[in-house]
């Protein structure tokens, strides 16, 4: 019998009042404990999206199937399949199973009564993945009896031999050393491939079933429930007369014509590997591969000549899609899990159950390694601002590769008796019509509804108070309008369980009565903890024991989390600003404490919900999709990378981040993306065959939605702002990993331009950290001359104030999307530089101003946003910035005080080079401007015009970082109007004479340079000065 103490999460209050501005400690969330993990696996049983999350299943459940459920199964023969054998739910699954080969035959079954399964959650029918582990141990009773398998070799090469390469574990007993190693009823190392195993699992769950007495032909359990990209049916007995044979019909298609002297080549490219063979049993024992030429084919794996082979792959992925049980804010699917089974929360069965001891210590001691827990339980999280953020997002992922592969020979034992007492139970339930061997309580249902309401108002909040007003806005109204922002979420968080305290409020009496200490509180937190309390209820057997613990233990979480921060809002709200706003007369009022706590709460949230672990909730497409889309995650084996590794088919030529085994691009699960049935069909034929060639795909209408531009599509023009927020943390994690510590958290970035590279020799020599833009994941490499492209990460300065020098930018004229041209400045922000200078060569249009000037830049014109592209237009990363963000004072005051007392101090101002304070028009470029166009510029208010910054200047505000700008003059523009062919003048000027006439005042990128070069140790030594005052100040 199940038995923990409640405080087994140990989520106690803190000492201090939550009030007090210092800030008590957060709430003790034990990341140690299993509760969150029982509860979001159970929670997302049956659903898609989840599981395909988190594919390493870790719950058995019984489950049942309506009457009159339509199910299929194809073959390549007219024959009736044996037993046990697959049905799949989806009819899309069983064609692109066995369709698109010439004698395909589906097979159509109904239910004829409601029938009983066993569900195993995670991936569980993904024959190439651990997503089997769970059924491999339930049959060998634990992990180290389940014999180890070589991977099948990719097609074309040779497999391993037995023994070749490091000794694999085996049964108890029985080593690689041992010839008794590979004496199991499978088929030995050299012959085996997927479906042997496969098989095998099929057969020894229905005989386990039958054996146990727990079901048979026309009763009991009948089945075994499973997930790849669908849902599947291993179907115990075909002569049962709970299903029904509707039809069996020849649906294959004439194929299409093609010259015989393409069709082989065709076939080299196009079939990934020879027809695997279908296991056969036969009187209970498995008949291998070779011994039976039917079988299934899968994605890719059939004729060229077939016409709907390319579809039948995307109509199985949407098939699954509509079973991603999340619909989110992305257009993700319907919101419904696979409907048509539903689970019985009377019998269930977690891996992550305490008492399975061995299994559950060996996770803990993982994980207190892997993610600095401590023995209790508490996270002892980084305090560097992008640390941090990596590490919360590696908590919160952190259910993603457990696996059941710890469980001993007693965990075995109880894992096996509490399946079989569970599955009995239910049956006991079914046949005494009473419900009397269990409570009648969807636990699943239940974690659902908390799960609907938490996620998407958790996530709201940490928006909200990422969203805090700058310390030096002291605006009381501001503040105000935040801390009511705020108040609107938690009143709803905390309004079911909370009386307010009686006025009048004073300091004291908030002090004393919104403690988390005080009897009312500690009441109206134990209502939130066990809303779902199990009071009153006669009866819960030994499982829903451990699903109502688990219920408590993970509100017991949140609602302390959420008291801390709602009694917290409320008492700076009724000690301050519960007034009318119009009425406001001006009183003393620290707004530092406020925004103190603000940090803290943003600190206690994030930690939840990084505790929670519900990232699948988080991740979503950046939708929605159009009507002719699916938010895409790779789900095997209709994924792209699906049948081995891969890289990307970009010029770059990065690596993609490798899942595990068949899991597909890590990036395409965390960061998915909208796709139609032509981009998905091309991307899996281009990866299949290694090489970017012409593909004739199947293409189905568009939608006037992509339709923006005739010579761009839209994703040049929406930037991907969390995207590429999520990439910047990714090459981050990179640049910590290899800069050194002295150099890694850099306070100023300086962009270097044209000819600007020079800057560089401002650091000093000792210590340096320089890597090519090539070798840092993501970043995009420049191809203009001057710039060099490469990062540099020094100390300049007497303060040896810490820098990272960006020789080189990508430009919007080289064709890079917004989202590449300020991917560096997002990167800065991540690292934590908090001030950035940025260079650029310019064009002068103020006839003041000569070549060889330097301009510090006040203002700018961002033509090519008012035209609609624009950085920051798409979705908003809340994460970077807000999503409006102020551009009026762009340019940092106190940094061009700063510039002019340096300019005098290194005694510039008495050289023929002049400073200027002016405003830089941003073109796209590349071609320079006219002269009408100057003109143009010059009267909008332009001092200077160039072909970059500005992205840098919009992203780095929007991002927090303060910014300087400089514009080195190294050309002037012509501002007057070009000659007049019937000029008497120009007509009589020889062709040299015209040349010469037409040259003057015309740019070309080599004088930008050479101009560059003559300006460069001015330029360099007044950043220098005005840093090392920086770092002095």
């Amino acid at each position: 019998m199940f038995t923990l103490p409640m405080g087994l999460l140990h989520i106690v209050a803190a000492l201090d009042n939550p009030n007090n501005p210092t800030g008590p400690s957060s709430p003790h969330l034990n990341f140690s404990s299993p509760a969150p993990y029982i509860f979001s696996s159970v929670n997302g049983l049956l659903e898609q999206w989840s599981n395909t999350f988190f594919p390493n299943g870790h719950t058995i459940a019984a489950c049942g199937i309506p009457a009159h459920t339509l199910l299929y199964h194809g073959r390549h023969d007219s024959e009736l399949p044996p037993s046990p054998e697959w049905l799949s739910f989806d009819i899309e699954m069983a064609y692109g199973i066995m369709g698109s080969l010439p004698n395909s035959r589906m097979l159509s079954y109904r239910t004829t009564r409601a029938i009983k399964c066993l569900y195993f959650d995670g991936m569980s029918a993904n024959l190439m993945s651990d997503g089997v582990e769970s059924q491999m141990t339930f049959l060998y009773g634990d992990s180290d009896s389940i014999p180890s398998r070589p991977w099948p070799p990719r097609p074309g090469r040779p497999g391993k031999p037995p023994g070749d390469g490091p000794p694999r574990r085996g049964p108890p007993g029985k080593r690689p050393g041992n010839p008794e190693a590979q004496r199991d009823e499978r088929p030995p190392f050299g012959r085996w491939n997927p479906l042997d195993d496969e098989y095998y699992r099929a057969a020894g769950l229905c005989n386990w079933i039958k054996e146990k007495g727990l079901g048979g032909k026309g009763w009991g359990f009948e089945g075994i429930v499973r997930m790849n990209a669908g849902f599947e049916l291993i179907w115990c007995d075909f002569d049962s007369p709970s299903l029904r044979l509707v039809s069996n019909l020849n649906v294959s298609a004439p194929r299409i014509e093609m010259e015989n002297r393409r069709q082989p080549r065709m076939r080299n490219k196009m079939i990934r590997s020879p027809p695997v063979g279908q296991v056969v049993l036969k009187d209970g024992k498995p008949v291998h591969q070779a011994d039976s030429p039917e079988g299934p084919h899968g994605p890719g794996l059939t004729d060229p000549s077939e016409p709907f082979r390319g579809v039948a792959n995307w109509m199985w992925f949407t098939a699954a899609a509509r079973r991603y049980g999340f619909s989110g804010t992305s257009g993700t699917g319907t919101g419904r899990g696979e409907a048509r089974v539903r689970v019985n929360t009377c019998g269930i069965f977690t891996f992550y159950d305490p008492d399975m001891e061995d299994q559950d210590a060996a996770r803990v001691e993982s994980e207190r390694t892997s993610l600095n827990i401590s023995a209790d339980g508490w996270w002892d999280g980084p305090e560097e601002p992008s640390m941090r953020a990596a590490a919360l997002e590696k908590l919160l992922r952190r259910r993603r590769p457990h696996r059941a592969n710890h469980v001993s020979s007693d965990d075995g034992e109880y894992m096996r008796t509490a399946v079989e007492n569970r599955m009995r139970a239910v049956l006991e339930s079914e046949r005494t019509s009473s419900n009397s061997s269990c409570s009648g309580v969807d636990w699943q249902l239940t974690m659902q509804e908390i799960v609907t309401f938490y996620s998407t108002n958790l996530r709201n909040l940490l928006h909200i108070l990422e969203e805090q007003p700058a310390k030096t806005e002291k605006h009381w109204l501001t503040i105000r309008s935040w801390l009511e922002s705020i108040r609107m979420l938690t009143h709803w968080f905390i309004m079911p369980f909370l009386e307010y305290p009686r006025g009048p409020y004073t300091n004291e009496s908030l002090r004393v009565d919104l403690s988390m200490d005080s009897p009312v509180m500690q009441e109206a937190l134990e209502r939130c903890q066990f809303q779902y309390g199990t009071e009153g209820i006669n009866q819960l057997v030994e499982g829903e024991r451990l699903l109502s613990w688990a219920v408590d233990e993970t509100l017991g979480g949140i609602c302390q989390t959420i008291f801390e921060v709602g009694l917290g809002v409320e008492y700076r709200w009724l000690l301050h600003f519960n007034q009318d706003p119009e009425r406001h007369k001006s009183s003393h009022f620290e707004e530092n404490p406020l925004l103190l706590d603000g940090k803290r709460w943003k600190m206690a949230v994030e930690e939840l919900m990084a505790w929670l672990g519900w990232a699948e909730q988080w991740t979503g497409c950046e939708g929605p999709c159009g009507s002719d889309e699916i938010c895409y995650i790779p789900m095997w084996p209709v994924m792209f990378n699906g049948l081995g590794g891969g890289r990307r088919q970009e010029a770059e030529e990065v690596p993609r981040r490798p899942g595990p085994p068949r899991w597909g691009y890590e990036e395409d699960l965390w960061q998915p993306y909208c796709v139609n049935a032509t981009e998905y069909w091309q991307r899996m034929l281009s990866e299949s065959d290694g090489a970017n060639r012409t593909i004739h795909a199947p293409r189905l209408p568009r939608q006037t939605r992509r339709e923006v531009c005739l010579a761009m599509s839209s994703d040049d023009i929406v930037a991907n702002v969390r995207g590429a927020y999520q990439r910047a943390t990714e090459t981050a994690q990179f640049l910590q990993a290899n800069v050194p510590a002295e150099l890694r958290n850099p306070k100023v970035a300086i962009v270097c331009g044209s000819g600007l590279g020079g800057l560089t020799e401002t650091i000093h020599k000792e210590p340096v950290y320089e890597t090519p833009y090539a070798k840092i994941p993501n970043f995009p490499k420049s191809t203009v001359a001057g710039h060099a492209g490469k990062l540099v990460f020094g100390l300049i300065g007497p303060a040896k104030l810490p820098v990272v020098l960006l020789v080189g930018r990508a430009h919007f004229y080289e064709g890079h999307t917004m989202d590449l041209v300020t991917f560096a400045t997002r990167v800065c922000k991540v690292i934590g530089v908090e001030t950035m200078i940025v260079t650029n060569a310019a064009g002068g249009l103020n006839p003041e101003y000569a070549v060889g000037d330097i301009v510090c830049l006040n203002d700018h014109l961002n033509f090519a946003g008012l035209t609609g592209f624009h950085p920051l237009r798409g979705p908003n990363a809340d994460e970077l910035g807000p999503r409006f963000p102020p551009l009026s004072d762009a340019y940092d005051l106190e940094l061009r005080q700063r510039v002019h007392k340096a300019w005098k101090k290194l005694g510039l101002d008495k050289s023929k080079r002049k400073l200027h304070e002016g405003v830089y028009a941003f073109v796209a470029g590349p071609s320079y401007e006219t002269r009408a166009e100057c003109r143009m510029l010059r009267a909008f208010g332009a001092d200077v015009v160039g072909m970059s910054t500005v992205p840098e200047i919009v992203v780095a505000r929007h991002s927090g970082i303060r910014v300087l700008a400089f514009s080195l003059v190294t050309n002037n523009a012509v501002l007057e109007a070009g000659p007049r062919g019937d000029d008497p003048v120009v007509q009589s000027m020889n062709k040299a004479d015209l040349d010469a006439y037409l040259s003057k005042g015309k740019a070309n990128h080599e004088e930008v340079l050479e101009a560059g070069r003559e300006a460069a140790k001015d330029m360099q030594e007044l950043v220098k000065q005005v840093l090392s005052d920086l770092g002095a100040a």
